[in-house]
């Protein structure tokens, strides 16, 4: 039950209050079934201020994963502001970390955002790593989507130059 579901993730967060999938889960639960609650916690102020005051752990990628699926689904509410401020936040921290860049990427595509937003963060994205496949394909679906065919050549060629052995063409085929 979700009543079961709730108090063990609250008990989980009691054991460890940073715990970073305890956070995400309880908010989850709450901003969906409690919104209206008088005395709601507010979990995601709680995730906010931890990841703010912690070092990232490879746990907390499954967790923060699970949070930006959630919201793009709709099973959970929060600000979108507040969101991409807490995302930009952790960017500052790890400048140079993929994956934390790929999170802002898939909440805005799932936020339906302009594809000014997007392109940009594929272009930060190559700058920290040019042959990254996944913005590599996202940058050729960027192209496509405006008809842009010498834009596409020159993103297969450099995904060309990083895929020497020609292992991981598959993903162009749908192209």
């Amino acid at each position: 039950s979700l009543l079961g579901a709730r108090y063990y993730f609250e008990r989980m967060y009691e054991t460890n209050p940073r715990d970073v999938a305890a956070l995400v889960m309880l908010h989850s639960l709450d901003s969906r079934f409690a919104q209206g609650a008088e005395a709601r916690t507010d979990w995601l102020q709680k995730l906010e201020d931890l990841l703010d005051s912690r070092v990232l752990q490879a746990s907390d990628r499954n967790a923060i994963d699970g949070l930006i699926s959630c919201l793009n689904a709709g099973g959970c509410a929060a600000d979108r502001d507040r969101i991409l401020a807490m995302l930009m936040r952790l960017e500052s921290r790890y400048p140079d970390n993929l994956t934390v860049l790929g999170w802002r990427f898939n909440y805005l595509l799932g936020q339906n955002a302009d594809d000014e937003q997007l392109n940009a963060i594929i272009d930060q994205a190559l700058a920290i790593k040019p042959g990254r496949r996944e913005y590599l394909y996202r940058k050729i679906q960027q192209q496509a989507k405006v008809n842009d065919v010498d834009g596409m050549y020159e993103s297969v060629r450099l995904w060309l130059e990083y895929d020497r052995k020609r292992r991981f063409l598959h993903p162009l085929k749908s192209l």
